[in-house]
């Protein structure tokens, strides 16, 4: 992580991390992380085997500019069908950062 913080968890494991955190979630371990810092977080993200991109491509949009777009409603529908697609499964509520931006 370059800045920022978030709560983390990954099967049985949970953590806070921040700045020069690693955050290794691993394939088939249900895991899951919500920001809780009050600016966004920012890191380097590296995924193998490939196929995730693909997944985030698929729901994503295009840029409309060059700042971060104001928070939205993700597009449940599109969501899972998309993990359908690309083998991922959803269990358990999302976490919360235990202020107002959960």
């Amino acid at each position: 992580m370059l800045e920022g913080s978030m709560r983390v968890v990954c099967g049985d494991d949970r953590w806070e991390g921040g700045p020069g955190s690693l955050v290794m979630l691993p394939r088939g371990v249900p895991h899951a992380f919500v920001v809780i810092s009050d600016d966004p977080c920012r890191g380097l993200q590296i995924t193998s085997p490939a196929q995730f991109e693909r997944f985030i491509e698929e729901l994503g949009r295009p840029a409309e500019a060059l700042t971060l777009p104001e928070p939205s409603q993700p597009d449940i529908d599109a969501l899972l069908g998309s993990a359908e697609r690309y083998g991922h499964e959803y269990v358990g509520p999302p976490l919360s950062s235990g202020n107002d931006r959960s």
